[in-house]
């Protein structure tokens, strides 16, 4: 900021001389040129925001973090090894009946299969299938002579020449399951047996039960997911770090369209009033509000997302783009007869000077290795030197060349 005051001093000195001095003769001479582009700009972001939007706000938690940065990278690998267990999505039940919980989870999965997700699906249907299933196998092992199941395994370990004593736990599991003669229900899953294996999928806070499926959604499948089991006449809900932070993203997006708008009429109201004119206040608040579209649509052409960080900077980039527009139609009010250019003279350089000082100090942000904090950089110079662009530029020439004393 100390370099910008003290590169820009003399040019500011005065009444506006050195780099400033033509500025206002500039736009005079080519006020209808510039009129022209204004116009053709508006056309070029309409259609922008018409075929890329505007820019969508990430819910990644990794674009808020360095990619080089040491536990991003441990985080990506076991992603990449284990992706059923590194932030899953999950489908939850909550009631007091075990079996009806097992039951809506399995339909759910079914529903969440054609949905496009169901992928790695892991639940407690693992330890106690579906009835039907169950009937199957208890078939199967009927004829399966099951007596002195835990001798006979013995003797085949040592006939191979191994040592039965450190499997004898694991041979009295599998015995004590294979006498299972009744299909298992819900209250099994608090059973000795079950309770060491269920406690992933089951938890009882004050007397509720939570039944919870683990399974991994493809990108951009969670909303038709929840919309499925929404449908559903189940108490079944997605749920999981992934599609909370979708849900707190779609909910700060959905506010933050509101939020500028508000912020635009609180100043023009309180512009209209210090102005006292309603005509002056609508020209004092356009240059922020040509000044962010073009933010807008330089975020969409370079590919600049939203994210949980920097959203919050767009109310403060507005009050600090209208300061530019006030500070001009200000002076112009005071220099009633004087032409418009002489206006952009004088106060030229104070807006350029204010913008660079700006940019100066949250450009800083631009070196973080923290991509979170670099896009709020990004996003105040966008914004700053988008306003005073247009209010150096475009809005002299949207005005008369001389103001009627």
């Amino acid at each position: 900021s100390v370099a910008v005051v003290l590169l820009l001093r003399r040019s500011t000195a005065g009444h506006g001389g050195g780099l400033f001095a033509s500025l206002g003769g500039w736009v005079e001479r080519r006020r209808t040129p510039v009129r022209l582009g204004t116009a053709a700009l508006v056309v070029v972001l309409a259609v922008t925001f018409g075929v890329a939007g505007l820019p969508a706000l990430s819910a990644d938690p990794a674009q808020l973090r360095a990619p080089d940065d040491p536990p991003t990278l441990a985080i990506r690998r076991l992603a990449e090894r284990f992706p059923d267990r590194m932030l899953p999505d999950l489908v939850a039940w909550r009631g007091t009946d075990l079996d009806r919980g097992l039951t809506a989870l399995h339909e759910a999965r079914r529903a969440v299969r054609d949905a496009g997700g169901a992928a790695d699906w892991s639940g407690p249907g693992t330890l106690v299938p579906d009835r039907e299933r169950q009937v199957r196998i208890l078939g199967l092992l009927a004829a399966f002579p099951r007596d002195g199941f835990a001798a006979r395994a013995a003797a085949a370990l040592r006939a191979e020449g191994l040592n039965p004593v450190p499997f004898a736990p694991a041979i009295e599991k599998l015995a004590s399951a294979l006498a299972v003669k009744r299909p298992l229900a819900g209250a099994d899953l608090r059973s000795p047996a079950l309770r060491p294996l269920a406690r992933r999928f089951l938890v009882e806070p004050g007397g509720e039960s939570i039944l919870v499926a683990y399974h991994r959604a493809p990108e951009g499948s969670r909303a038709a997911i929840a919309s499925a089991l929404a449908e559903s006449d189940r108490p079944v809900v997605a749920t999981g770090p992934r599609a909370l932070l979708e849900g707190i993203a779609s909910n700060v997006e959905a506010e933050f369209r509101l939020i500028p708008l508000l912020v635009l009429a609180a100043v023009l109201a309180a512009t209209a009033v210090g102005f006292r004119s309603l005509r002056l206040a609508l020209l004092s608040i356009a240059p922020v509000v040509l000044g962010m579209a073009m933010t807008l649509g330089a975020m969409s052409w370079s590919g600049l997302t939203f994210n949980m960080i920097n959203i919050g900077l767009i109310p403060m980039v507005l009050g600090l783009g209208v300061d530019d527009g006030i500070q001009f139609m200000n002076r112009l009010r005071h220099e009633r007869g004087r032409p418009v250019a002489e206006t952009a003279r004088h106060v030229g350089g104070a807006i350029l000077l204010t913008t660079l000082t700006t940019c100066a100090a949250f450009g800083s942000l631009v070196l973080s290795t923290s991509p979170g904090l670099a896009s709020m950089g990004y996003l105040v110079m966008l914004g700053a030197l988008s306003c005073c662009a247009v209010t150096l530029l475009v809005l002299p020439a949207l005005l008369p060349a001389r103001r009627k004393s």
